[in-house]
């Protein structure tokens, strides 16, 4: 394949020059590239895979170079996923040389987990950030377009997310943040493009960008969530409002306006709601008030939660702590699963990085979501049943079939009068451990998993009786014990 760009007549070829900078893909990108700020001759790092939406941003960067000239590296992953994954990243340099752009092929390695797209995409950033401090770069570009961020949007709203989750992708944002090092930051210049304005780009320049662009099987396996929005949601949508690409592309902007708007006024409130710490309390992330915290509009209470956490809570989460907030008589603590706690004692709430050290005869803990939980010398992995899994309870297993959410859980020792649901009847616990030969000394130290009113497992000793009849309303959840090499969080 040739590197060589094809020969035009000097008056055709200022003809075309004019006709393709005036496309909405070019001109699109030459304003969003100017309202970021690129100055004249920085350099930049482009992540292309050669589909047709990097591909149509390595021609607006080719056509605007006399406007604004930029040194362009051009970097194609080769994420080891597919066999012909090497052949197309070589295509990929050979039309980037022709176009006079620097290119190199890096290859990365893809972690085995539940998402294998979000594993892909966060090694894909890695790589893109390591070629940026490689060169001195302190800019990505990436070619998503307005057809993605409807995608983005919709993918969101039916795995349920909140008002962030909805906004989608932004224009801009910090891709890596180090103390040694410069940030670097990950633009979208076709955010506002329509994949109908890449394609009609391309087929203008099919002389010039030849072999590309290139399709990838992965966007049409319906495996995954994003190829059934494209290929099936997304153009059902349109066939009822064809102006719906824009119109989902309009409403994560204003989503996002209005989140950025909440979350600085949460912010502003954190010196309010903050509480003096008179003690010191290892592995502390905040000390507040429960009475100011839970007394706030919700919308920023939970985003201030979320912002002294560090990172994004679930809406099971936040209902917790805040109910934990809503009565402030005594102490309790809450385990929120992933290494997280929250701790009230009277009227101040602390959100710690680890169980809090309170004796085990006192404490009552709360399970509000799935997860790994650890308590005293027990560890309990919560999950949901697979839809064809069969379980049966044991010593060290409950499944149980509970009325949905299915949440909160509650963990504590046995307390007098406590009884389990036995097939024989219901029998009290403190028999049932005289029966296992607990020795009372250790009766205390036990644990009791129930919900509601009602116990549901003596931990390692005796599960309820239940049934696996699951109605519509109901959810099934599995409770393990785990082992020793388990005990990490999740």
């Amino acid at each position: 394949m040739s590197t060589e760009l094809p020969t035009i007549n000097p008056a055709d070829q200022r003809t075309l020059w004019r006709r393709l900078t005036r496309m909405a893909c070019v001109s699109q990108v030459a304003k969003a590239l100017s309202e970021a700020g690129l100055t004249r001759h920085e350099t930049v790092i482009v992540g292309c895979s050669g589909g047709p939406d990097s591909t149509a941003l390595l021609l607006a960067l080719w056509l605007l170079r006399l406007r604004l000239p930029l040194t362009v590296k051009v970097v194609c992953i080769d994420h080891g996923l597919r066999p012909q994954a090497k052949g197309e990243a070589k295509q990929v340099m050979q039309v980037a040389e022709r176009l006079g752009f620097a290119a190199q092929v890096q290859t990365v390695q893809v972690p085995k987990q539940a998402s294998l797209q979000a594993a892909a995409r966060q090694a894909r950033y890695e790589a893109l950030v390591r070629a940026a401090r490689e060169v001195g770069s302190t800019v990505v570009l990436v070619g998503h377009t307005q057809n993605d961020q409807a995608e983005t949007l919709l993918l969101r709203l039916i795995g349920g997310t909140g008002l962030r989750g909805l906004a989608a992708m932004a224009t801009q944002r910090t891709l890596a943040d180090e103390a040694a090092n410069a940030p670097i930051r990950l633009l979208r210049p076709m955010l506002s493009v329509t994949r109908d304005e890449v394609l009609a780009l391309l087929a203008q320049t099919q002389d010039l960008i030849a072999p590309l662009p290139l399709s990838d099987p992965s966007n049409h396996d319906f495996r995954f969530a994003r190829a059934v929005i494209r290929h099936k949601v997304l153009p059902e949508l349109q066939h009822a409002a064809p102006a719906i690409v824009g119109q989902l592309g309009r409403l994560a902007d204003q989503l996002r306006e209005d989140a950025d708007f909440l979350d600085d006024l949460a912010k502003q409130a954190l010196p309010v709601v903050r509480a003096a710490d008179p003690h010191a309390i290892p592995d502390v992330l905040a000390s507040l008030s429960a009475t100011r915290l839970y007394a706030l509009p919700r919308p920023l209470s939970t985003r201030l939660l979320s912002q002294v956490v560090g990172r994004p809570l679930a809406t099971v989460q936040l209902e917790a702590i805040l109910s934990l907030c809503a009565q402030i008589h005594g102490s309790r603590s809450l385990n929120l699963s992933h290494g997280l706690w929250a701790e009230r004692r009277y009227d101040t709430l602390y959100l710690r990085k680890r169980q809090p050290g309170t004796p085990l005869r006192e404490t009552l803990q709360w399970l509000p979501t799935y997860g790994l939980y650890r308590q005293g010398r027990h560890t309990l992995r919560v999950r949901l049943a697979h839809p064809h899994e069969r379980p049966e309870s044991t010593s060290l297993r409950l499944c149980v079939t509970l009325p949905a959410p299915g949440f909160p859980l509650w963990l504590r020792p046995p307390q007098p009068g406590d009884r389990l649901r036995l097939s024989a009847g219901h029998r009290k616990l403190s028999d049932v451990m005289i029966d296992a030969k607990i020795p009372r000394s250790e009766r205390v130290h036990q644990l009791v998993l129930g919900f509601g009113e009602e116990p549901l497992w003596l931990l390692g000793i005796q599960s309820a009786a239940t049934r696996f009849e699951p109605p519509d309303s109901a959810i099934t959840l599995v409770v393990e014990r785990c082992e020793s090499d388990e005990t990490s969080p999740l």
